[in-house]
């Protein structure tokens, strides 16, 4: 397992070397750069793809070889010893994070893996929201997963790249702390990789969310470096805000917010910057094939709101159905402001909303959870900011404070929208986090901080890595003895001890399969696809010319 994680690795590796060599052109000095670049171009090829296959095994093992004559294409241009050697140190990362683990809950087993197994047997299917109305909103990188069920590492391989994006990103940011020579940049490093290590390392709980978080902090890491870097490199951080911000987006919908920081930049600065450089097509291209693949699910640009739908489609979901789009914003805004514990048993959803009445069940519940995870950067940042008030004296100028402002405003901002409208900490850690790190900056950009202070930040990240370290393998060692099916891979069968598969009851329509249901167990997880959960759909399939299928409600 520990070598499938390394070649998968170097696969990721490959295309993201390659597509920067090729097109983007982006002068990198952080070889785990190029992972991130790797998970962005798959997620793309994978979705491009689905318009017109299947992302079936065959094709995906050509995909995966393809990635090692990139490696000897460019095998003058790249340090071998260098690659390995960190690479080796990743996929040792991500081997200790997943092992004897199991899939998110209940997600992976509500939308992630059916998703996966569906698009792994089928190419892009309409209407597939009325199967589910969960699949309106997934990720882009249930089409990275995809891509990794092959010949060489079976359906198991879908489980790997999500625990290589943790441990790549927290690469990422390590040997950013070291390359650059920048305290802000330094200090935005450190902090961003405290924030995911005390926050974000168990694979059962990373899902979709963790990764975009991740992305979330990358992104605005790099939307420093435009204003902190030289003026020749604007252009340069530019392009990569871009890019990283429409892959946090496409993570995860919630975090459309994030392109208002490239908008604004573009705006305050439209002479200095080529707007349609390589890179900045490439993202766009990626948008507009993502709102086509919303379009062509759920019948909506960004599902369940409202307004971006078109109900003309044919497979749009129906008023009261359970995937119409009103229904379901509605449901899930209740359920994140505390609907199960709201004092008023009697109130429906909308009577729960109508008011801030939810603000008391929330405070309750969700903010116990919020202080939880947020106690971490919360303690450090608190002891670290008194350490260095004593220990080192303020500066004179304050050169960055403007952009530190602007971009803890713009969180603050993200945070009370998240507050007023979905306030369940998963969808809104990322802004809370960079909250906290980005007001810790402005008391440590006022300080004239020495050299020494690395010794500081290594002491604490060598603590916390210790911690999670032995965490997981704690958890590893207390799993050693449980045997299941696929042992020792994370369980994606199911979430029972022995992780069984499920057979799936064959929904027939004039002799014909159309769609699965979950049996014996209740959710599908990764089993034979299309598949629902729920039982008593009134639903028929309907094929399009070029064996396009659709899933529509009859009437």
């Amino acid at each position: 397992i520990y070598l499938f994680c390394f070649f998968t690795s170097l696969s990721i590796f490959s295309y993201g070397y390659a597509l920067n060599k090729v097109l983007f052109k982006f002068k990198i000095k952080n070889i785990f750069e190029f992972i991130l670049i790797g998970v962005i171009f798959l997620s793309f090829l994978a979705l491009f793809l689905n318009f017109f296959v299947s992302l079936n095994i065959y094709l995906n093992t050509f995909i995966f070889f393809t990635s090692f004559i990139f490696l000897y294409i460019f095998k003058n241009s790249i340090n071998f010893i260098d690659v390995i050697k960190k690479i080796s140190i990743i996929s040792l990362i991500g081997f200790i994070t997943f092992l004897l683990d199991h899939s998110n809950r209940p997600d992976a087993g509500l939308y992630h893996l059916p998703y996966i197994s569906m698009i792994n047997e089928d190419k892009i299917i309409l209407g597939s929201v009325n199967l589910h109305f969960r699949f309106g909103h997934i990720s882009s990188l249930q089409y990275l997963y995809s891509l990794f069920n092959n010949l060489i590492l079976s359906d198991n391989g879908i489980l790997i790249p999500l625990t290589i994006i943790f441990s790549a990103i927290s690469m990422y940011f390590y040997e950013e702390f070291k390359l650059q020579k920048k305290n802000i940049l330094k200090l935005f490093s450190i902090f961003s990789l405290i924030f995911i290590l005390t926050t974000m390392n168990r694979y059962s709980g990373f899902g979709n969310d963790d990764p975009a978080h991740m992305f979330y902090l990358v992104s605005t890491y790099n939307m420093l470096k435009f204003f902190i870097k030289k003026k020749d490199q604007s252009q340069l951080f530019f392009n990569k805000l871009v890019l990283y911000s429409v892959s946090t987006f496409l993570i995860k919908q919630f975090y459309v917010l994030i392109l208002i920081f490239p908008l604004l930049i573009f705006v305050a600065n439209f002479k200095k910057i080529n707007l349609f450089s390589k890179s900045n097509s490439f993202s766009v291209i990626f948008i507009l094939l993502w709102l086509t693949k919303n379009v062509l699910v759920s019948s909506c640009l960004l599902y369940p709101i409202n307004f971006t739908c078109l109900n003309s489609l044919e497979w749009s979901p129906l008023n009261k159905t359970m995937s119409d789009p009103k229904k379901v914003s509605l449901s899930s805004e209740a359920w994140a402001k505390a609907w199960p514990d709201r004092i008023d048993k009697s109130k429906n959803f909308i009577q729960h909303l109508s008011d801030y009445e939810w603000i008391k069940g929330w405070m309750d519940s969700h903010i116990k959870i919020v202080i939880k995870k947020l106690s971490p950067i919360l303690i450090f940042s608190f002891l670290l900011i008194i350490y260095c008030f004593y220990s080192y004296k303020k500066t004179k100028k304050i050169k960055t404070k403007k952009i530190l402002v602007l971009i803890l405003f713009a969180n603050l901002f993200f945070s009370l929208l998240w507050f007023f409208k979905f306030p369940t900490y998963r969808y809104g850690a990322a802004y809370l986090g960079s909250s906290i790190i980005i007001i810790s900056l402005l008391f440590l950009d006022k300080l004239d901080i020495k050299e020494n202070i690395k010794k500081i930040f290594s002491t604490i990240l060598i603590l916390i890595c210790l911690v999670v370290g032995l965490k997981n393998l704690n958890r590893i060692y207390n799993n050693f003895d449980t045997r299941y099916v696929d042992y020792p891979w994370p369980k994606k069968n199911s979430f029972l001890h022995n992780n069984n598969k499920n057979d799936n009851l064959q929904k027939l329509e004039k002799g014909e399969i159309i769609y699965y249901i979950a049996s014996p167990y209740t959710l599908c997880m990764y089993s034979k696809a299309p598949c629902t959960h729920f039982r008593n759909l009134n639903l028929t399939r309907k094929i399009y010319s070029l064996n396009y299928k659709a899933y529509i409600f009859k009437n």
